[in-house]
C-alpha cells in the first residue's frame, strides 16, 4: 500500500515548532538578557522594600535597610539605640532581639555608581531636606549612646539607605541605582507612601514642606 505524503500544512507546523523548540533552547542557554535581569532585580528589591515596609507598621517601630558593598547584600532590621541592643543581650532573652531581613544583589550587576549609592542633593548641593532631618532624627536617637549620632547596626550591616516608619512613611538621603552594563534604572524613596518610585534621571521626587517634620 502506497504512503500517503505529508501536507503543505503539516509540513509548516513541524518548522513552526523547531523553530519555537530551537528559540527556547538558545534563549535557556544564554540566560536572562540584561533588560531582563534587570527588570527582575527591581521587581525583587522593590518586594523586599514592602515587605520591610510592612514589619515597621507592624510592630510599630522604626526600620532600616542597610547595604554592604562587600558583601552584595541588602539587611533590614528594626533601629534601636546601642543601650537598646545590649538591654536585649544581657536579658539572655534571643526572641527579644532583632530580625534580620536579608536580599542579595545579583551578580553582574552594580548598585550604585562604582558600586557605591549616589546622594541625592538639593539645588545648593548640601543634600535633601529629607536627609538632613534623617541626620538630625539620628543624632537625637542616638545622642545618648556611646556611638552618638550613629546607627550601631551600621557596623554589623553596612551603610544605611532607607529608614520606614511605623506610619507607613519613609525617608532616604539616597537614589537607589541599579547597574547592568549601560542599562540603569533609578529609584527613589516617596516619603509618604513609602513606596520605591522608579525615575529618570531628570526627575527627583518632590518632598512636601511638611514631609519632613515628624
Amino acid at each position: 500500500m502506497r504512503r500517503a505524503s505529508f501536507t503543505l500544512i503539516e509540513i509548516l507546523v513541524v518548522i513552526a515548532i523547531i523553530s519555537i523548540a530551537t528559540g527556547l533552547a538558545v534563549a535557556a542557554f544564554r540566560g536572562e538578557s540584561p533588560s531582563q535581569l534587570l527588570e527582575r532585580t527591581s521587581l525583587e528589591f522593590q518586594a523586599f522594600c514592602a515587605r520591610v515596609r510592612y514589619r515597621a507598621a507592624e510592630e510599630g517601630r522604626e526600620w532600616g535597610v542597610y547595604f554592604d558593598p562587600e558583601e552584595r547584600t541588602f539587611s533590614a532590621r528594626a533601629i534601636l539605640s546601642s543601650s537598646e541592643l545590649e538591654a536585649l543581650e544581657t536579658s539572655g532573652e534571643e526572641s527579644g532581639l532583632p530580625s534580620t531581613l536579608t536580599w542579595r544583589l545579583p551578580e553582574k550587576l552594580e548598585f550604585g555608581e562604582d558600586g557605591t549609592p549616589g546622594e541625592v542633593e538639593d539645588e545648593e548641593g548640601e543634600g535633601t531636606k529629607l536627609a538632613r532631618q534623617l541626620d538630625q532624627e539620628e543624632s537625637e536617637l542616638f545622642s545618648g549612646s556611646e556611638t552618638a549620632s550613629t546607627d550601631p547596626a551600621e557596623e554589623e550591616l553596612g551603610q544605611r539607605m532607607i529608614v520606614f516608619y511605623s506610619d507607613g512613611a519613609a525617608g532616604s538621603g539616597f537614589r537607589l541605582s541599579f547597574h547592568c552594563g549601560n542599562l540603569v534604572k533609578h529609584f527613589e524613596v516617596s516619603p509618604l507612601s513609602g513606596r520605591l518610585i522608579e525615575v529618570t534621571d531628570d526627575d527627583s521626587l518632590d518632598v512636601p514642606a511638611d514631609a519632613s517634620s515628624r
